[in-house]
Formats: C-alpha cells, structure tokens, sequence
C-alpha cells in the first residue's frame, strides 16, 4: 500500500505547508520537522500474533538495506539529503505499556546536540563483505569493568580493575556481529560463557544467571560494566584527537583502557560501554531485575537495543561508518535548552495525541535483523543500512561529518496515521466509534467540498455525546 507519511512532530493541529519554515524555527522544532512528509510504500498487517498483542509496538518500521527501507524511501523522495541517519535510545529506567519517552530519531546524519559533553563522534568500521542487509561490525574484545565506576566508557574510578576476555577475536566473529535495534536484548554465543563466567563471578562473587532479582540501587550499580571493543575508523577519529581535552577521544580504547604498549591504530577502536542499567531490565509490577544479556546463541552475535542505549549512533551508508557518541537521548531537554515549544507537555493545549493502533497502539521500528526472536518484550526497533542515492546523497568524504541538515523529533513511537488513509479510503459517512483502553474514541468521515475529512475525538467511557476536544482532523 501507499500513503502519506508525516515525519516527526505532533499531528494533532493542522499546519498549512511552509508555517514551519524561516528563521523564526529551527531544525529541532517539532512544527518545522512536520515539513517532512512522503509518500510511503508499505504492508498491511492483517493479524497480530504473540508479543504484538500485547506491547506498545504493533507494527513495524523497516530501517535495513533495502530500497523498501523507511529511511531509503525518505532519502529517494528528498526529505534527507545524505544516505545517513541516526538512533539515540535513552537509559529509560522503566517501559510502559501506554508510551514510554525513548529518544530521538535523526534524519540525514546526526544531532550534536543531543550529545553528552567531551563526548565526540567516533566511528567504527561497517563490514561490506556480501553486501548484507545487516550492520555488521568486527568484535575485537569484550572487557568487564568492576562496577562502581559509572555508566561512561570513561571509568570514573581508575582503581576499579578491567579485565579482559581470553577470546580470540577470530572466535568474537564466528558466525558474524550484527548491530541490530529490531532485537530487543543483547544475544552472544555460548562458547563465550567460560571466561566471561569466570571473570563475572571473581568480580561479582554472584552467579550469571537470567533469574528475576530484587536489587536496590547500589546493588545493581555495583555490577559490572561490560565494555566491546569494535573495529574503529582510525583515520576518522584521529581528528577527533586533541579536541574535548583529551589525547585519545572518548568512546576509544585508549581512553577507556589505558595501555600505551598497544599498536596505535588499536587505540583508536571504538569502545562501547553496556552498564548494568542497560543489560538489567527492570519490572515495574514485579520491581526486580532480569538480566538480557544472554549468553547461549550457538554460533553469531546480535547487539541488539539495550547494547545501543545511551548513545546517539549514526548508521552512514555511504561512508559505511557506524558514529557513536555517549549521549541521554533526551529530546525534551534539548527543546528547553534551545527554548523550543515542548508539544507533549503544554498544559494549555486543548487537544492530545491519540495513540496510533487503538488498544496499547504504537509503532515499532526494525531493520537488518539478526532473526533472533525477540521474546522479551519492549519496543520492536531496530536499524540496518540503506542503498545509496548519488542524486540526493553529499560526495564522498575521507572523514564523516555531522550533515547540517539533520532533524530529530522525540518520540520512538512514531505515530504515522496511515490508518486514517485507510479509514478515509473505506469513507464510511456518519459517526463512528470503537472501544479502547484509552476509553470511547470516535470518528467521523463527511465530505467537505469533494474531499474526505476524518474527524476523531476522544470521550468518557459511553458511546453518548457530541465531538469535542480533545480532537483533531485529517483531510
């Protein structure tokens, strides 16, 4: 099917084409992102199976390496001038089933203001070989670091001891590292388990297990952090050196693990940072902690979204780089910081976003995937490479560069009302209404000088009443 799609921003007032534009409204402003809007191929889910019944996300959005991508299809159509975009998924202590503030999506290269102080953009080396629909990287070490030392790849306490793995990193890669946000957790094969057990359990002295746990605060901060080493980009972040105060840019090994006997290129590799309040899922209704980093795949490894958070990672398709930098992926704070209107939050507005999907509505996204289910709940999300539009896309560069034309807009649920072309192509005239746990919503299809309206407001729990705000109209 095909529709438009509205990119960012809410929809829930009109806005006439150009309203958002000028200098009075910058790139972050909710109402200049709904500038963006194309038409969008997609397909129709006609039944809803397993988690899909019962978590935010209902649907989802493809990010892979495919000219059917999302991210693809708004680069063909001129909404993002470069073959890149950007994931920044936000350390959310908890997940709710009616939405849940998760960061930022970033069309045509990255935010920096999304980015967390002294923390550039390092880059590490996307894999081509095979020309895979999945971001695939090279895994070079796995490090634990004795908790207590913060959540940075940078230890806030130099006496806590890092230690490094015994695996080879011929080992590391057998069968593949796929980068993929479609897969909720963090999935490593089973060979791992002996060292890293022994390590985990000569820092921890607790066993390695997937068992629900009752963890006060301390007691889950004095887990350890577990640091990957990926392939880096060693020209790209050598530039970075010498800014942000430091000799080797954080987010490096030779920041992260201090060892100046290391070949050089070495430490310009990538290091991320996995803390336990990323690899600990917690349950509001059970109030314990289950760890989602599993190590029992037969062959292959899949970093999956709890890997990504607290980061703003860059996926550049053209350069076939992938940018890290430590980020809170809030985006409401950046609206206050730069004195942008928060939409989702104005006490005086009269009218509210109605979740899309009805009934614990929402959209997921997902891209080149490793296949592993995602059998944990949570956001269905995820991210993969694109093909590359030279008509659209900046020349190639020897150093990847933020694009100035970047936009973001915070709210992983992404609400794109394909369903109202859907109703209006039904145009079923008259009121309507249907249930939900939002309580009675209606909607309303007249004809308006030859075009469709859809009308749709919310309501008390009856099917009584008449039309009023909150609401919101789409021709």
């Amino acid at each position: 099917a095909k529709d438009m799609a509205y990119v960012g921003g809410p929809h829930d007032l009109a806005l006439a084409k150009g309203a958002g534009d000028g200098e009075a409204h910058d790139d972050i402003d909710p109402d200049q992102a709904r500038e963006y809007q194309f038409e969008l191929d997609f397909i129709c889910q006609t039944k809803a199976t397993g988690l899909f019944q019962t978590q935010l996300a209902d649907g989802i959005l493809g990010m892979d390496n495919s000219p059917h991508s999302y991210w693809s299809q708004a680069l063909n159509a001129k909404i993002s001038e470069t073959a890149a975009f950007s994931l920044c998924f936000a350390r959310q202590p908890t997940a709710s089933r009616t939405g849940t503030e998760a960061g930022a999506f970033t069309l045509g290269g990255f935010d920096e203001r999304l980015h967390n102080e002294n923390s550039p953009v390092v880059y590490a080396k996307l894999l081509e070989e095979g020309k895979s629909e999945f971001f695939k990287v090279d895994l070079k070490g796995i490090w634990l670091r004795k908790g207590g030392a913060g959540e940075s790849a940078l230890s806030t306490n130099s006496s806590m001891p890092i230690v490094e793995l015994a695996i080879t990193e011929s080992e590391l890669n057998d069968g593949g590292v796929v980068i993929d946000s479609g897969t909720t957790d963090t999935y490593l094969p089973r060979h791992f388990a002996v060292d890293f057990l022994k390590v985990w359990t000569t820092m921890t002295d607790l066993p390695y297990d997937y068992y629900p746990k009752t963890l006060t605060e301390d007691e889950l901060q004095s887990l350890p952090t577990i640091l990957f080493q990926l392939q880096g980009v060693v020209d790209a972040n050598q530039k970075q050196s010498g800014t942000k105060g430091a000799k080797y840019p954080l987010g490096t090994l030779g920041s992260a693990v201090p060892d100046e006997s290391r070949p050089e290129k070495d430490q310009y590799d990538v290091i991320i940072a996995m803390p336990p309040s990323h690899y600990m899922e917690y349950s509001v209704k059970d109030k314990t902690y289950t760890n989602r980093l599993y190590l029992e795949e037969a062959w292959g490894s899949t970093l999956g979204a709890n890997f990504m958070m607290g980061h703003d990672l860059t996926f550049d398709t053209q350069l076939m780089t992938l940018g890290w930098a430590e980020s809170e992926c809030d985006y409401l704070s950046v609206l206050d910081e730069f004195d942008e209107p928060n939409p989702w939050e104005d006490p005086d507005s009269e009218t509210n976003t109605i979740p899309a999907g009805g009934d614990g509505g929402g959209s997921g996204t997902d891209g080149g995937g490793s296949g592993t289910d995602d059998t944990n709940g949570g956001a269905d999300s995820g991210a993969g490479s694109g093909s590359t539009d030279s008509s659209s896309s900046s020349n190639k560069e020897d150093t990847p560069v933020k694009q100035s034309r970047g936009w973001s807009f915070g709210k992983a649920v992404l609400s794109f009302f394909v369903v109202a072309g859907a109703l209006l192509a039904g145009a079923v005239y008259g009121k309507q209404y249907y249930e939900s746990r939002y309580g009675i919503v209606r909607y309303q299809v007249t004809n308006v000088e030859n075009e469709l309206e859809l009308q749709v407001s919310s309501g008390p729990d009856d099917k009584s009443g008449s039309y009023s705000s909150p609401s919101f109209s789409i021709t």
